[in-house]
């Protein structure tokens, strides 16, 4: 038997796995420039590339972070989880030296927008209370902002569209803040989802992540679940390309890691690629897309030049399935494509041209699983998930 899910989309290029050299889990990954980029592993280790990570070589850096922000090849910022401080390197990972340093604090993620605006997220634990500690001169100066002590938790998330509006999450709540972190509001949002992180747009326009994408586009006073088009999982991280086309990933931490893609300002979401690990970190760099996650992984793709992600190809494509012959019929292609499938581990299995009006891809002699199916012709692509269950 197969069941098969999938929308029409355009994308540019396909995503290809990178060698990072290690299973462990990737906390995050930076791209400042085309070529040089930046992945923080689980126990610290800082790794460098310098040709589009193609090839990865180890920092020789004299700390261990759990995450980053780099602003160019050769200026970022990091924290650790432990110690409460906040470091800055000008070398490009080799040194940090510290700029803030508080005891007692818990960093968890650090952010930048621009090369001034830089913010770090966490919490104390005793007592009890969400913190954001912000630099609007590149990191000179830090400000630290604490929520109502007693009653917040750590801050998994934070999003700030300019310096002065900015939205946070812990785990159960959602946050808001109108004069740069100085005070905040509970937004009351969905009290029965467990939030990861919070992505604005503009400062009425954003998402929160959870087991479900909740966007809202009046501040958060109302939410609303958008259409992932039944791929339910949890989402960790988000980066938009423009107004209209961006990316979102997740997983459920075991056997499967969506990368999803929208070409309408998030209102729906349909499946670009996935894997058997988890993304936990999106990044968008100059020419490229970048998903970092559990087992070493990271996945890239190409941001093509000369096409147009938000025309909308008028041709419909539909994946079906033929139980009787075990065969995904792709019903509406043109003689002349090229059709992909890949498994569950992201390798590529059957390459073969499409025909006119509709094309068989036989599947007898494929395991029981997942398969991603994509069918390119001209610069469109439509990316479709199958499941074949075993008979």
């Amino acid at each position: 038997m197969f069941l098969s899910f999938g929308k029409v989309e355009i994308a540019f290029g396909q995503w290809t796995s990178l060698n990072t050299g290690t299973i462990e889990y990737l906390f995050n990954v930076n791209f400042p420039s085309a070529d040089t980029g930046f992945v923080v592993q689980q126990s610290g280790i800082i790794k460098k590339s310098v040709n589009g990570g193609l090839s990865w070589s180890l920092v020789n850096a004299n700390v261990n972070l759990l995450d980053f922000a780099f602003t160019t090849p050769q200026v970022g910022f990091g924290n650790d989880i432990s110690s409460g401080t906040i470091y800055r390197t000008t070398d490009g990972g080799q040194v940090w030296d510290t700029v803030y340093h508080e005891p007692d604090l818990f960093l968890w993620k650090i952010y930048n927008q621009g090369q001034d605006f830089i913010y770090s997220t966490g919490g104390i634990v005793n007592p009890d209370s969400g913190v954001v500690i912000c630099s609007y001169d590149g990191g000179l100066n830090w400000t630290r902002y604490a929520f109502e002590e007693g009653i917040f938790g750590m801050i998994a998330g934070c999003s700030f569209p300019n310096p002065s509006v900015g939205y946070a999450c812990d785990f159960s709540s959602i946050f808001k803040t109108l004069d740069s972190g100085q005070t905040w509001v509970n937004l009351n949002a969905n009290p029965n989802q467990a939030y990861n992180t919070v992505y604005f747009l503009t400062p009425d326009t954003g998402f929160a992540l959870a087991t479900q994408l909740l966007r809202t586009t009046d501040g958060g006073l109302t939410w609303n679940v958008a259409n992932t088009n039944g791929n339910n999982t949890a989402f960790y991280d988000m980066k938009f390309i423009n107004d209209t086309v961006g990316y979102v990933v997740g997983g459920d931490g075991l056997t499967a890691g969506p990368i999803l893609k929208t070409i309408d300002g998030g209102l729906n979401w349909n499946l670009d690629t996935f894997s058997v690990q988890t993304f936990m970190s999106v990044y968008i760099s100059q020419n490229s897309i970048y998903a970092s996650g559990t087992g070493g992984a990271l996945w890239k793709k190409d941001l093509l030049t000369g096409l147009n992600e938000n025309d909308l190809n008028t041709q419909q494509v539909i994946l079906n399935h033929e139980f009787s012959t075990n065969q995904f019929i792709l019903k509406g292609t043109t003689h002349g494509g090229e059709i992909m499938v890949y498994n569950s581990m992201g390798e590529l299995i059957i390459l073969q041209n499409s025909e006119e009006s509709q094309t068989a891809i036989e599947m007898e002699n494929e395991p029981s699983g997942v398969y991603l199916i994509q069918y390119r012709i001209d610069q469109h692509f439509y990316s479709f998930k199958g499941i074949k269950l075993q008979r």
